[in-house]
């Protein structure tokens, strides 16, 4: 962090999404499961937490870029 007054926005956006990647894994691999064992039931789920996935990564960066000084490249 650069001091008290000015947060890092980069490294907290970065931090942001790390900690959010596990659970977009989890999606990408429920929508790999095979419809003919499991159902569709974790392939329709997994879809939806994808594109709630998708969703999250554009309000973040929406978020950033707002709140973020203009100075950053």
């Amino acid at each position: 962090m650069q001091d008290h007054e000015s947060p890092d926005f980069i490294e907290m956006k970065d931090e942001i999404i790390a900690t959010f990647h596990p659970v977009e894994q989890l999606f990408r691999i429920m929508d790999r499961i095979s419809i003919e064992t499991e159902g569709v039931t974790p392939q329709a789920c997994a879809q939806i937490g994808l594109e709630l996935s998708k969703n999250f990564y554009a309000k973040i960066n929406i978020i950033f870029d707002i709140y973020s000084p203009k100075d950053i490249t």
